[in-house]
């Protein structure tokens, strides 16, 4: 990261959010990897043969869907269930689908955190180049975090 302009600001800045899903760190890089087989074990049902047209459509939500909320690409994948799988008792709960996809990106995101913890991958193998530095000068000038 790298600051071009210093700039002052008539009010001080007193507080910055981050989203930290790429924005800081790359712990949950990857998260296609788990949302495309998800859809795709949902829509097609657990262990059922699916064809490439499902993968590609699949695909194409994933690519045009990303950087909106979760739970607005589990709506869409609730209703892709119910077009597919009317009568199979499947969830309509788009949060229900939401919940399974964190669980199965947790089990990832937790195995860089431990990874992390233990010595065994350096802590800025996950963050975003001049992350730390940038947090550690909001920092120093009294800018809290969230």
């Amino acid at each position: 990261m790298e600051l071009l302009h210093e700039r002052q600001f008539a009010t001080p800045i007193r507080a910055a959010l981050f989203d930290f899903d790429g924005t800081i760190s790359t712990l949950r890089y990857g998260w296609e990897t788990v949302m495309r087989p998800l859809m795709l074990e949902m829509i097609s049902g657990h262990g059922a043969p699916y064809d490439a047209a499902l993968e590609a459509e699949v695909d194409a939500y994933i690519d045009e869907s990303t950087g909106i909320q979760t739970i607005l690409q589990m709506k869409w994948l609730a209703q892709r269930v119910r077009q597919e799988r009317p009568n199979d008792g499947m969830s309509d709960d788009p949060w229900w689908y939401k919940d399974e996809y964190n669980r199965r990106l947790m089990q990832t995101v937790s195995a860089r955190v431990e990874a992390a913890a233990s010595g065994a991958q350096r802590r800025e193998d996950y963050l975003i180049a001049g992350a730390a530095s940038f947090l550690q000068a909001l920092q120093k000038r009294g800018v809290r975090c969230y």
